[in-house]
């Protein structure tokens, strides 16, 4: 299993550039051009946060023919524009991932391994290497951060009704572990290191900002029963 890396705006497809130039441009003989000036990183980052993009893949009467990368990457650099763009690339990357729910609840690197509360997520750091204790982390880090962004509700309902932990709980152990995440040799080789120490010094406000993705631009509902 590949890590989650801030590369969506990297792995954007032909598609998405295309469905990008339509949107873009009124006049269809210029949306070949367009296009290929996305090729150029400063054009296809303005391109991604203009306001005509995000309007229309929120209204558009048809369903845009776009990836998920790019879809999750327009909602979220809008609801973080406050951060740099890497964070907002990371956490549309951490979305596109985690659409898959095996991948939610696989321990990464530990083949066969799959686990639903966070205590037999860091139970499997007992006996691991440094590799895999970075990996570990940084999933505790990233499954924290997506339920309590995505799934506050869910996570109030099992705290009231099953004395669950609580959003608090995801907050500390989500910023804790992406924090010692940071240090690892393996977060600045993939240089992320910035990355993961920006959302563990500020997980409360990305997390509330993706409360506000979930509450206002997406209709998602929990399909399996984390617990903790």
């Amino acid at each position: 299993m590949t890590s989650i890396t801030a590369n969506c705006r990297d792995q954007l497809t032909a598609e998405d550039f295309r469905a990008i130039g339509v949107t873009l441009s009124k006049d269809p003989q210029k949306t070949a051009s367009l296009t290929a000036l996305l090729t150029d990183p400063a054009a296809r980052d303005a391109a991604l946060e203009s306001e005509q993009l995000f309007r229309a893949l929120l209204e558009s009467p048809e369903c845009m023919a776009v990836s998920p990368r790019l879809y999750f990457y327009v909602l979220t650099r809008r609801l973080l524009s406050e951060f740099d763009r890497e964070i907002a690339d990371y956490i549309a990357s951490l979305l596109t991932a985690f659409l898959d729910v095996r991948r939610l609840r696989s321990l990464p690197h530990l083949p066969g391994q799959c686990a639903d509360h966070v205590a037999d997520m860091l139970a499997a750091l007992t006996a691991a290497s440094s590799e895999i204790e970075f990996h570990v982390r940084v999933h505790v880090g990233n499954y924290s951060l997506f339920m309590s962004g995505i799934f506050p509700e869910h996570l109030r309902h099992r705290a009231s009704v099953r004395g669950a932990p609580d959003i608090s709980f995801y907050e500390e152990v989500g910023s804790t572990n992406y924090r010692l995440a940071s240090g690892h040799r393996l977060a600045h080789h993939h240089a992320l290191a910035d990355v993961y120490r920006t959302i563990a010094d500020r997980f409360s406000e990305v997390r509330r900002d993706l409360n506000r993705l979930s509450d206002e631009l997406l209709c998602l509902e929990p399909v399996w029963s984390p617990a903790q």
